[in-house]
């Protein structure tokens, strides 16, 4: 079926062209070959139809999603504002929950009457409510401090990345329905508090791209040396009062993930990739040269560089699309899916476009930045 829609929307292109022209056109093109080459690829690796069908639920139906959300954009725009600002209220909700947990106010029993978010640090005897859990800690100015899980899935870093991005969004939303203003700043009061308490480096993603979009947004420039001279002093000063769960500063676990991956690429990986990562329960499915927190380049990883560049592409030409619309007419639903899509592009943790649920906040981001000029 996929292999159907494929087919057809290549064969009659004219399906995905409207008034934004070309640049929809070829970012389109792009995700297609993106999904068809990672489907092909999948065939080097997997044999077993059970194998199969959660690749194509942790893989092809993110993508496929992806395409789609842009392409009914385009003829119903309203849906990219209504999808994000659903999408921040129940993230808002979850994080609410998971600072009550944080707190121990609330303790929600979850299977097996584990609670909710939280691990055993053993399953010997009975499990219940009493038990000491597992929590995950960070050194920060050579005091220990635990870090909060906010039931969103994925690693820390890019929950909270994410979800601070949301949370400065909403700081500065202004609307005329002061009901609606008032509920916007309590969700993001709610997301700053959890994003903080992650105790994650990567929040600073967050602040960063947000300055960088607000001062395009104002003054049409782009200044990527202030974001790249941030991203390269975080790095060296935070090693000064931050360690990593390893023991390993921040410097030195990029520099020992660069030399890993200078040691484990051959010729083969290059082309092919080392395969699909599949981790679900009961299915296992692991390269031995995976190399772990290599953000977005993962697809070089899992299926080449081929494509690699074809995801590259796709988000060149829908960063170009968004910037050259803002710089035209200012637009803030436009100045908003820029700051959450390039922070999510640039989370060092995962590959955003498979992550659920920030694989919806990236599709409506992507379909936002795509969006033909409003009249």
């Amino acid at each position: 079926m996929v292999m159907a829609i494929i087919a057809y929307l290549l064969i009659n292109h004219r399906s995905i062209k409207n008034k934004n022209g070309s640049n929809l056109n070829r970012a389109i093109f792009f995700l297609l070959l993106y999904l068809l080459y990672t489907l092909l690829n999948s065939f080097f690796y997997f044999t077993n139809i059970i194998t199969s069908i959660v690749f194509v639920r942790s893989y092809i139906i993110p993508i496929s999603y992806l395409i789609v959300i842009v392409l009914v954009s385009q003829y119903h725009p309203n849906i990219v504002k209504q999808g994000l600002s659903l999408f921040y209220i129940s993230i808002s909700v979850v994080v609410f929950i998971a600072i009550m947990q944080y707190l121990n106010i609330l303790s929600i029993p979850s299977k097996d009457n584990i609670v909710l978010g939280k691990e055993l640090t053993s399953l010997v005897g009975p499990s219940n409510l009493s038990h000491s859990y597992r929590t995950y800690e960070r050194t920060f100015y050579n005091g220990i401090f635990t870090r909060i899980n906010l039931l969103l899935g994925g690693k820390h870093g890019t929950v909270a990345s994410m979800v601070m991005g949301l949370a400065l969004l909403g700081f500065i939303d202004k609307t005329r329905n002061t009901f609606i203003n008032f509920r916007i700043k309590i969700a993001a009061i709610i997301c700053f508090g959890g994003a903080l308490l992650t105790l994650s480096i990567s929040i600073l993603t967050a602040f960063i791209m947000f300055v960088y979009w607000l001062l395009y947004y104002k003054y049409k420039k782009n200044n990527w040396t202030l974001v790249i001279c941030s991203i390269i002093i975080i790095f060296f000063v935070s090693g000064k009062f931050l360690t990593l769960s390893d023991g390993s500063t921040p410097r030195e676990y990029l520099e020992g993930t660069i030399i890993t991956i200078g040691d484990l690429v051959n010729l083969k990986d290059w082309v092919l990739g080392s395969g699909p990562i599949i981790t679900s329960k009961g299915f296992f499915h692991i390269s031995d040269s995976y190399v772990r927190d290599v953000g977005i380049f993962s697809v070089m990883q899992e299926s080449g560089i081929i494509n690699m560049y074809f995801i590259l592409a796709f988000i060149a030409i829908t960063l170009h699309n968004g910037m050259l619309e803002i710089r035209k007419r200012p637009d803030k639903l436009r100045l908003a899916c820029g700051i959450l899509f390039t922070i999510g592009i640039l989370s060092i943790h995962t590959n955003i476009i498979l992550l659920p649920p920030f694989n919806v906040v990236f599709a409506f981001t992507a379909a936002g930045l795509l969006l033909p000029a409003q009249n």
